[in-house]
């Protein structure tokens, strides 16, 4: 014969079984609640928490994983404005993991930013025409080279010959070197090899 022990444990770990069903089935069924239920347990006990899923995510590193990457595709918007307050938080460990990664991927940055510079010509013309300007402090304004162009129209304003966009290039009429502004009003359509001819001379010279 049993001993009655062993017999109430038995019992109590069948009564138990049935209620983790019984929660089971009620947690499927109303998902919502659920979710209510750990909000509220979380924010009363957010050490506990923070502990908990620690080493929850050491003991299930793939499981993790695949929940961050599930929740970011589902939350982009509000993933992208938690990365940009982190960063801005932490430029310190923004630079270092940077500089480890390019350290890491040389080739890959390398054709990262090939490929970047290929499909963005205008912004890294913008880019090299600022940093001298930058560099001299003579002041820089927004400039956006469809409105020079619309201005202008695709003609070199130092041989007055129609300008490919392969050829594309804007010259500063007053020279960086001399005090020109980046800017609009200071900026013209030129071929690539008659700015590069005039160098920083003025234009009465070049011509």
């Amino acid at each position: 014969m049993p001993s009655t022990a062993r017999v109430m444990t038995s019992k109590t770990e069948r009564t138990l079984e049935l209620a983790r069903a019984r929660k089971r089935r009620y947690q499927a069924a109303h998902p919502e609640v659920g979710r209510e239920y750990l909000r509220r347990w979380r924010a009363a006990h957010p050490d506990y928490f923070r502990i908990y899923s620690t080493q929850w995510r050491a003991a299930n590193p793939e499981q993790a994983r695949g929940y961050v990457r599930k929740w970011s595709a589902a939350n982009r918007e509000v993933k992208r404005k938690i990365n940009r307050a982190w960063a801005t938080a932490n430029p310190q460990k923004v630079a270092a993991y940077f500089k480890r990664y390019r350290a890491k991927n040389v080739e890959r940055v390398l054709e990262r930013t090939r490929q970047w510079k290929q499909a963005n010509l205008d912004k890294v013309r913008e880019y090299v025409r600022t940093r001298r300007a930058r560099l001299r402090g003579n002041g820089i304004e927004p400039v956006s080279e469809a409105r020079i162009i619309a201005r202008d129209g695709m003609v070199c304003h130092l041989c007055s010959l129609p300008v490919s966009k392969k050829e594309f290039s804007l010259d500063h009429v007053v020279p960086i070197s001399k005090g020109g502004r980046h800017a609009e009003s200071n900026l013209r359509v030129a071929h690539v090899l008659c700015n590069a001819r005039r160098g920083n001379r003025s234009l009465c010279v070049a011509n």
